[in-house]
């Protein structure tokens, strides 16, 4: 919650409404109620089903009466999802592109689906904003930007369509996974192999 910007009068209190779970109604149902307290303003609402959707607002009480309700907060309830299970891991490299994979995330939160995966290479560039989860095979490619010999540590996130902080839905990502450093080089070529002398119990190659 914030503080009204238009109030003359100090604000004496907050009380803050939900909706019944799912319904896109508009909140009725007190879930906290601070009328009396000016200062606080954060809550915790406890009983929410994770998974479902709810909308929440808020109203100002001053010394001339209580506000309108606030524009409304629109949520998904849960945490965010889990990374990828599992490390990612490589598949190819060269100096020209690289390609990894990974396995599917198993937790999302409470989340009722999981809308996709985002990638990372380094802390914050972002290779790919959207990589459908629905996929079988969970791959991505590298071509863009590579420079020959040099090493790449790519990270990813799941979003699921849990949704906070009135952000819209399926923007919201969990934690990342673990790094994997990948290089744009060539796997060595075949070597061979030849031998130079023997002996009874030894040989030189």
């Amino acid at each position: 919650m914030s503080e009204p910007g238009t109030s003359t009068v100090t604000v004496l209190g907050y009380q803050l409404f939900i909706n019944e779970k799912d319904t896109k109604a508009v909140p009725t149902k007190l879930v906290y109620d601070g009328a009396a307290v000016s200062t606080l303003l954060q809550a915790t609402i406890n009983g929410l089903e994770s998974g479902h959707s709810y909308w929440l607002g808020y109203k100002v009480l001053n010394y001339a009466g209580w506000s309108e309700l606030s524009p409304i907060l629109k949520m998904v309830a849960g945490r965010l999802p889990d990374p990828p299970k599992d490390s990612l891991f490589k598949i190819s490299v060269s100096p020209i592109e690289i390609k990894f994979g990974w396995k599917s995330s198993t937790d999302i939160g409470g989340g009722s689906k999981l809308s996709h995966y985002k990638i990372y290479e380094g802390v914050s560039n972002v290779l790919a904003a959207s990589v459908s989860a629905d996929s079988d095979k969970l791959t991505y490619t590298m071509t863009t930007g590579l420079t020959a010999g040099q090493s790449y540590d790519i990270s990813i996130a799941s979003v699921s369509d849990i949704s906070q902080y009135g952000l819209a839905k399926n923007t919201l990502e969990g934690a990342r996974s673990n790094p994997i450093t990948l290089w744009a080089i060539d796997i060595p070529s075949k070597p061979t192999l030849s031998l130079s002398n023997t002996s009874r119990d030894s040989c030189s190659v």
